[in-house]
């Protein structure tokens, strides 16, 4: 009985957790930590943001290793302008995307940079 309490308890706060995702802002290193419960959702993500051409990394911090991928191409022109001129040599931003995973590469479908 005691175990099925847990249980319950433990399940109520993962759905309340999930539900706050989209108002939260998240780090890059949350996400790749609770990619399994995210996948799927439309996250805030806050990081150092590199533009490479149509592709685009964000990381934890400047000099960090932890990144997602970046699909900017559903973005609105203006989105994906702002990126390629100010952040081509990086900037530090939030994003907010549709998270995926395939293969262990997780990825943000880009819909829009909160200001």
């Amino acid at each position: 009985m005691r175990n099925i309490f847990l249980i319950t308890i433990i399940t109520f706060f993962t759905i309340l957790n999930i539900s706050n995702v989209q108002s939260e802002t998240l780090e890059v290193s949350d996400v790749i930590l609770d990619i399994k419960i995210l996948k799927g959702k439309s996250v805030k993500v806050k990081g150092f943001y590199v533009s490479v051409g149509e592709l685009g990394f964000i990381y934890e911090e400047l000099g960090s290793m932890t990144a997602l991928s970046v699909e900017p191409k559903n973005a609105d022109r203006n989105t994906r302008k702002y990126l390629l001129k100010k952040c081509a040599s990086g900037c530090n931003i939030t994003i907010e995307g549709t998270l995926s995973e395939v293969y262990g590469m997780i990825t943000l479908k880009l819909e829009s940079i909160i200001k």
